[in-house]
């Protein structure tokens, strides 16, 4: 489900009572997807078990996995976790470990505090289930609030560019590329960037 509704849209952009609201609702997936995509972030929280190698001897970070026998650095950004199971089958209790950085999102590490260490029992390749919330910033987050506000800015302006036939590629995603109208709203553009992971 978007974070952004159609009345949100209609209100801002001051459509007519009359709008096609699948139109507009489909211009915010796109929207979205858009901003999802070109920011390599998660926006609506997605609640799942993703899994983790225990690389504990290179002593080295190799690809996603653990970059030491205490931190594990995560592949997707992590708003809270469910349940935290080691790589021999063991659950930790929340008292094991902490989410970092301490004092902001995202959160991309989980450090086990002292006297407990990553482990596994016969193959470390996926070994370690992390379940939890996944997404960029909490919904009270201001952060969260400048993500929408760039979302309803951009599906608004799709809406009403939706019969333009100047399109730029805006970016490639899982599925194929993604197009919009040349002339997107700059502020959309300056969010995206402030919030993109570097590196990719």
């Amino acid at each position: 489900m978007p974070i952004v509704t159609y009345a949100e849209v209609k209100r801002y952009q001051k459509l007519p009572n009359d709008t096609d609201q699948t139109m507009v609702e489909e211009s915010i997936f796109r929207a979205q997807s858009y901003v999802e995509g070109m920011s390599h972030r998660i926006l609506e929280p997605l609640t799942e078990t993703r899994y983790y190698d225990a690389d504990l001897e290179s002593g080295r970070l190799q690809g996603h996995g653990v970059a030491s026998a205490t931190e594990l650095i995560l592949d997707e950004d992590l708003l809270e976790v469910t349940a935290l199971v080691n790589g021999d089958g063991t659950a930790l209790p929340a008292a094991a470990y902490v989410l970092q950085p301490a004092n902001e999102y995202p959160k991309y590490k989980i450090r086990l505090r002292r006297g407990y260490h990553w482990t596994y029992t016969l193959d470390p390749i996926q070994a370690i289930q992390v379940t939890g919330t996944w997404g960029f910033v909490p919904a009270d987050h201001p952060r969260y609030h400048q993500i929408k506000q760039a979302i309803v800015r951009l599906a608004g302006f799709l809406y009403k560019q939706r019969d333009s036939q100047v399109w730029d590629t805006a970016g490639f995603l899982e599925g194929g590329v993604l197009t919009i109208p040349q002339g997107a709203p700059r502020f959309t553009m300056d969010v995206i960037e402030n919030i993109a992971k570097v590196g990719l």
